[in-house]
């Protein structure tokens, strides 16, 4: 194991860090499924049967802190690439779980906002995903999305959308990159491979941009409690690298004058004053 050198969130010894007098609980990742999956699939050169549990794993993680932490003045649920979709996934259970121990609470996708191309095709790849994974799971969806879930008309943005109304006093957000090129890959792959597309194989840097911004659009439109700060750059997250004190809505290099910085937002969006 490579130990991590301290830096973006985990930098805890940088005063200008938003999350510099929090304890974290950090839960891996190499499954996949989104922290939320619990199939067997085949895996390496040889397909032999791998055992994928990252629904059990995650809660394992939550079950943990609820032990540790008996009260919060503040909470941050975060994750990054496929975490971002695991904090989608996970928020509305791990809110039930910790905000009546917390006093204040923010949820953030850090870079992967869930983009499936073409639009007219999300249904059935998101389907596809729920049951490769096997993650229509009552242990982090209500009863209706479950039923959603086994009829292949759930979408994951409807899931966050639910938790956000649910919970109209915690600020939700997320952070991009507005051609991001791994998100742009991922989803390229996918449809190329899962789903044989060959329209979503080809994705373009502007038709991600365009179905990633209607995508925010809608969560805009619906919840107050919804914000999102966007860069002019491919990286691919934010939190777990030194450019977070850097970013503006220009580039992650910043020094060209656009504000709110990253640097500046963020901390009005984690725990305003």
């Amino acid at each position: 194991v490579n130990e991590e050198p301290p830096i973006g969130a985990f930098n805890v010894s940088n005063p200008a860090n938003p999350w510099k007098d929090y304890s974290f609980i950090i839960i891996n990742y190499c499954s996949g499924d989104m922290h939320s999956g619990n199939a067997d699939r085949p895996w390496g050169s040889g397909y032999s049967q791998v055992k994928i549990r990252g629904y059990e794993n995650a809660n394992s993680a939550l079950q943990w802190g609820l032990d540790a932490f008996s009260s919060l003045s503040k909470l941050t649920i975060s994750g990054s690439s496929a975490g971002s979709l695991g904090v989608q996934v996970w928020s509305r259970k791990v809110l039930e779980m910790y905000a009546p121990r917390s006093e204040d609470v923010f949820v953030i996708g850090d870079s992967f906002i869930g983009v499936l191309y073409p639009p007219d095709a999300i249904y059935p790849s998101e389907s596809y995903l729920y049951r490769a994974w096997n993650l229509c799971n009552a242990g982090f969806m209500t009863t209706e999305q479950l039923e959603k879930c086994n009829k292949g008309n759930l979408l994951l943005q409807d899931v966050w959308l639910e938790t956000m109304e649910k919970y109209p006093h915690v600020r939700f957000a997320t952070s991009n990159s507005k051609a991001d090129a791994t998100q742009i890959n991922f989803e390229k792959g996918f449809e190329a491979t899962a789903r044989h597309s060959i329209a979503g194989a080809m994705m373009t840097t502007g038709e991600f941009y365009k179905t990633a911004s209607l995508d925010l659009k809608k969560l805009f439109e619906k919840q107050s409690n919804f914000h999102t700060y966007l860069v002019q750059s491919d990286a691919h997250t934010y939190l777990p690298y030194s450019y977070m004190y850097t970013a503006t809505p220009g580039g992650t290099a910043g020094g060209d004058g656009l504000r709110p910085t990253l640097l500046e937002w963020l901390p009005g969006a984690v725990g305003p004053p």
